[in-house]
């Protein structure tokens, strides 16, 4: 175990039944979550709001989906580090998740170009990746992840009223 971290834990993405990825994160010492609160992050692209968080057809949806031309640029919602870059699970395509301060995470999934490695130190609103439909997607969007302390939250909380 790194010895950063007070304890390791796991994310678990069930896919529809179409798979299973795990992802170890390390939860930092001494670290209070973030409670949710609007402004926390910044837009990660421009576009329409598809689908929002929670259920959908009888799924569990965590997160939302921004949909857009391909090409269109995905930006960092918050500095952070490159935690993964790549071929994600089954169902999310190319993807890239960013570790922020407080045990806040952010999942970017269905780029059509990564533009970032693991282990890259981002700055808030720089460009990541590309607008795609990699994985199982059925047009160009952001299907866009906030997960504080490991946990599925939100992500209209956590961003600004305005775009």
């Amino acid at each position: 175990m790194d010895s950063r971290c007070k304890a390791c834990t796991f994310y678990s993405y069930n896919l529809y039944s179409f798979g299973l990825f795990t992802l170890q994160i390390c939860k930092k010492k001494n670290i209070p979550t973030v409670k949710p609160r609007k402004g926390i992050l910044i837009w990660p692209t421009k576009g329409t709001l598809t689908s929002g968080f929670g259920n959908r057809d009888g799924r569990r949806h965590e997160g939302i989906d921004i949909a857009a031309p391909k090409g269109t640029p995905k930006k960092a919602a918050a500095a952070g580090e490159v935690v993964f870059s790549g071929w994600g699970p089954t169902g999310y395509g190319k993807m890239v998740i960013l570790e922020h301060k407080n045990n806040l995470t952010t999942v970017y999934a269905h780029n059509s170009k990564i533009l970032v490695k693991k282990g890259a130190r981002v700055k808030q609103g720089q460009r990541i990746s590309l607008m795609g439909s990699t994985g199982r997607s059925t047009g160009p969007h952001l299907h866009f992840e906030v997960r504080n302390d490991t946990e599925p939250k939100n992500p209209i909380k956590y961003l600004p009223v305005k775009r």
